[in-house]
């Protein structure tokens, strides 16, 4: 039980590293270098949530991820209303991290957001 206790206590100290600077990302400037920091740092707590099973997490993560990798490969900025949209995404992040501290799970609902991160993400693609 220890070394699983010892296991949280080093994602949530990465994953924090990693909040932080998504957040520094999508709150600076909106330019290409920081939507491809926003999109490494989406990934990265995309993949270090699935690993240790917090879904909802992983869930708003990979959308936030996924909008930026259109912004890269369709060379195109996002607007500040597009912007305003991810920053519910990582405020909802934030949150389920917070609940994950405090209670040791994740627990709000998110799947109303992750259906908006996809609609944004279709929208700005064209589709």
């Amino acid at each position: 039980m220890e070394a699983v206790n010892e296991l949280v206590a080093v994602f949530m100290e990465e994953a924090d590293g990693r909040l932080k600077d998504l957040k520094s990302a999508v709150y600076s400037e909106i330019n290409e270098s920081n939507c491809e920091k926003a999109r490494i740092s989406s990934h990265t707590i995309k993949g270090m949530s699935s690993q240790m099973g917090y879904d909802r997490i992983a869930a708003v993560s990979k959308e936030i991820e996924k909008f930026f990798i259109s912004v890269r490969d369709m060379k195109k900025l996002p607007s500040h209303k597009d912007m305003e949209e991810i920053k519910k995404g990582v405020a909802a992040v934030e949150k389920l991290f917070e609940e994950l501290k405090n209670n040791g799970s994740e627990v709000s609902d998110i799947s109303e957001l992750v259906s908006e991160l996809i609609k944004l993400n279709s929208s700005f693609k064209g589709e």
